[in-house]
């Protein structure tokens, strides 16, 4: 609007100088004035529109910077997801992979077992077949020859007799040995009460002392005096004043008025029948009593290797011999155990069928690989049976169990026999208890008793094995122990 004005006063001023002429030289230079008086409004208002354009451009800058610096940093944090989701990504492949491996580890072991099987079965065919084929050529031969069959069944059954004379022989050093062990096992038995009776009467000794004090303390308490107030007819209450015990073996004493009671939930007759009983960890043991004695069908490999390879679960107070480990329960629960309960053995047998060879595979595994860190590592193997028949049947029938599994873990899985012992318990030791036939108490357990046994024990124990062999040897007995189970098949469960 001012620059319109303007124009037009321009206008008239130029009009009105040249309808005057030279006369009019005075009203143009006021007319100029009047044009920079016009002008001054239209520079003010350049300045300030110069003004807010350069506002406008500095905050279109600063937009400009602050959309840059946003889309900077959401592409950052695009590129870290990018960069976790890549990671991620291979993590998860890597992952696949090992269980891919893993799989495949498992599917060689599974084609290896049933390998290993399928060759068994196929010699046992074999074995089969070649029977079949020598059964016929003696039939064929006794057919030809009825006078050799004839002096053949006699030698047969002359051997037959020697056999049953010597398996006689084998039961009765079997019988005597148990009885030895039972003369001994009565006198530790009696041992152990003298040792009980003593400690009884020591403790019975502690008890009388404990009284005594007790009562020597009541009796000063009763001597304390009653502060009486000195306003009549008030007077305060007897103030006992009661001492802090501590407790016997870190057990706490409870407070009631004068008496003090002490909880102590120590458990005597620690190994008597019941699984209760003889699966709870020695007392001080740091361990739950469901992985002190575990199951090999319930547990993986790598427990069983745990179990194995455990040092004891409380610290032995000395090493001891291997019939010393053998003979006394205490001892032998100082290390964990594995029973091997995938092994059903049949009432009154010790024999392991060929299904259930592949049954033992993590409790071999185990062993070698305990065997490989230490070679001179020994093992326990305990023979079970339940309480089904007379003891001396079940000791002999425990005993063979034992060997059983000692003699499968030796030829088909390759372990060093004298990193092996064996031992038979009988129905001494029932994991159910009950009088009844029971397929659970029919069972093997196996103990690490490398950190229990003294230096050289084990190398004797050896050493007498082999001297044993070579006098059975020396005398030309073979043992048979199908025609010896089947003597003494009757009462062994």
């Amino acid at each position: 609007m001012t620059k319109i004005i303007a124009s037009l006063g321009g206008l008239i001023v130029a009009a009105l100088a040249l309808a005057c002429g030279p006369a009019s030289a005075a009203v143009t230079q006021k007319a100029s004035g009047l044009n920079a008086v016009a002008e001054a409004p239209i520079i003010l208002a350049q300045q300030h529109n110069q003004k807010r354009s350069n506002r406008q451009q500095r905050r279109k800058q600063r937009a400009n910077q602050n959309q840059r610096r946003n889309q900077n940093k959401v592409r950052r944090n695009q590129q870290r997801r990018d960069q976790k989701a890549r990671q991620n990504q291979q993590r998860q492949k890597a992952r696949r992979q090992r269980q891919r491996q893993q799989a495949q580890k498992q599917r060689r072991q599974q084609q290896q077992t049933q390998k290993r099987r399928q060759q068994r079965q196929a010699q046992q065919q074999r074995q089969k077949r070649q029977a079949q084929q020598q059964r016929k050529q003696r039939k064929a031969q006794q057919q030809r020859q009825q006078r050799k069959a004839q002096q053949q069944r006699q030698q047969r059954k002359a051997q037959q007799r020697r056999q049953e004379r010597q398996a006689q022989q084998r039961r009765q050093d079997r019988q005597a040995k148990q009885r030895r062990q039972e003369r001994q096992a009565k006198q530790r038995r009696q041992e152990r009460q003298t040792q009980q009776r003593r400690q009884d009467r020591q403790a019975k000794q502690r008890r009388q002392e404990r009284q005594t004090q007790q009562r020597r303390a009541d009796n000063r308490d009763r001597r304390f005096r009653r502060r009486v107030d000195r306003r009549p007819g008030r007077r305060r209450g007897v103030e006992l004043r009661r001492r802090r015990f501590e407790g016997r073996r870190g057990r706490p004493r409870f407070y009631r008025s004068r008496r003090v009671y002490v909880v102590d939930r120590r458990y005597r007759n620690r190994f008597r029948r019941g699984r209760s009983v003889y699966y709870l960890p020695p007392r001080g043991a740091d361990i739950a009593a469901a992985a002190f004695v575990i199951g090999a069908s319930a547990a993986s490999a790598a427990v069983i290797y745990d179990a194995l390879s455990a040092p004891p679960v409380v610290e032995p107070p000395r090493r001891y011999t291997l019939d010393e480990i053998v003979e006394d329960p205490e001892v032998r629960h100082y290390v964990r155990a594995v029973d091997v309960d995938t092994i059903n053995f049949a009432s009154g047998e010790s024999e392991i069928t060929p299904t259930e060879l592949g049954k033992l595979d993590n409790i071999a595994g185990g062993i070698q690989r305990v065997v490989k860190n230490d070679p001179g590592a020994l093992f326990l193997i305990e023979g079970h049976t339940d309480a089904v028949g007379d003891e001396e049947s079940n000791l002999v029938l425990s005993e063979d169990r034992a060997l059983a599994v000692k003699v499968a873990l030796v030829e088909e899985y390759g372990i060093d026999e004298s990193n092996l012992e064996v031992a038979g318990y009988g129905e001494q030791y029932l994991k159910i208890d009950t009088d009844g036939p029971s397929h659970e108490n029919r069972r093997v357990t196996v103990r690490n008793i490398s950190n229990l046994i003294a230096q050289g024990s084990a190398d004797d124990e050896a050493g007498s094995a082999e001297s044993d062999e070579g006098f059975a040897d020396d005398q030309g007995e073979d043992f048979q122990d199908d025609q010896f189970q089947d003597d003494n098949g009757g009462g062994q469960q």
